[in-house]
């Protein structure tokens, strides 16, 4: 085999290894320690780890992430149902239902991260806390679409974490922010 051959090979595994992310078998690039979070359906209410899932795909704490609100290269994505949205969301944030991959209801699909990413964006996720699993999915899948893990952040604490800390809820909209103190 031609040294050139042997290199394709290498990409070609490389890229299935690490572009695709079969959620039904746990068959995703996560560090072990989140591999019970990658789930078919939602089950349980433990808190995922608050660090990187993903080697190079970071995970924000409250302080970075408030940094990136009303930032034109940042766009935050809120992952759960429209009624969560309206009673709380992050300012200027957009809203994609994303659960797991399976789900028929999500609204999250790789045209649009493409897209958001091709206009020169930098994706955060977020959702309720770190009990909540549609952040950590919708940015695992969000890499697994091929997106550059340097384009996905994933804000774990999410509405939660920054209900939490009184001084950060200027950026915060909603009628019922104080009901997200979970």
């Amino acid at each position: 085999m031609s040294k050139l051959t042997f290199l394709y090979l290498a990409l070609i595994l490389s890229i299935n290894l690490f572009a695709d992310c079969n959620f039904e078998k746990n068959e995703c690039p996560v560090k072990e320690e989140f591999n019970q979070f990658i789930l078919k359906e939602f089950k349980g209410r433990l808190a995922a780890p608050m660090k990187d899932p993903v080697d190079g795909l970071k995970y924000l704490e409250i302080e970075e992430a408030v940094k990136y609100i009303g930032n034109d290269a940042y766009v935050f994505i809120d992952n759960r149902p429209a009624d969560y949205v309206k009673d709380c969301s992050i300012k200027g944030a957009v809203n994609y239902l994303f659960g797991v991959p399976t789900t028929s209801d999500n609204t999250l699909t790789k045209e649009i991260t493409k897209g958001l990413a091709d206009k020169g964006k930098t994706l955060i996720f977020y959702c309720n806390s770190a009990k909540c699993y549609r952040s950590l999915n919708a940015a695992i899948q969000t890499y697994a679409w091929g997106i550059p893990k340097e384009k996905i952040l994933w804000f774990g604490k999410g509405i939660a974490g920054i209900v939490q800390n009184t001084e950060f809820s200027k950026y915060l909209n909603g009628d019922r922010c104080s009901e997200y103190k979970k």
